[in-house]
């Protein structure tokens, strides 16, 4: 029965890897596997005999619910492509109270907001310049590699749906 519920949590922290708004990393911390992964990953030959025999199961589920998930999302934009998107602006607008209060547990300064303020214009004249100047990503080797690491970044650091 563990050995269910592991797989289960498993693919639930691969649905949060596809799904935006829902973050891998803080699934991980919730089901209490995330200081495994880092052990594991900061020193994996080390805790290859520890840690891998706990953490099979979860990475199990965890392929199940990243295929399982991107083929149902494949399915739905293309069907449904307007819905689709609105519920992941949703999902991630949902995310930000969460975020908001985990990044303040340490408390806030103005240099934060300032980082944040200057952030937020880097994106946003990141996203208008790639609009007004018609700017289109050819997907290449290089490109989904990029995506990859995004991807494996946003299981590792929570909150980095």
């Amino acid at each position: 029965m563990k050995l269910l519920l592991q797989i289960l949590q498993g693919s639930l922290v691969g649905l949060g890897a596809v799904l935006p708004g829902i973050s891998g990393g803080v699934l991980c911390v919730i089901f209490g596997i995330y200081k495994t992964i880092i052990e594991f990953l900061a020193d994996p030959f080390r805790k290859l005999k520890t840690h891998l025999p706990k953490l099979i199961p979860y990475g199990i589920g965890g392929i199940i619910g990243f295929l399982g998930v991107a083929k149902l999302l494949a399915f739905l934009l293309e069907r449904f492509e307007a819905p689709s998107v609105c519920v992941f602006i949703g999902l991630i607008v949902g995310m930000i109270p969460s975020l908001f209060r985990e990044a303040g547990e340490q408390g806030r300064t103005w240099k934060s907001y300032l980082s944040l303020a200057i952030t937020m214009i880097v994106i946003f004249a990141l996203l208008i310049s790639l609009k007004v100047f018609s700017i289109e990503i050819v997907p290449n080797f290089a490109w989904y590699l990029f995506c990859g690491c995004c991807l494996a970044l946003s299981v590792i650091a929570p909150g980095m749906s």
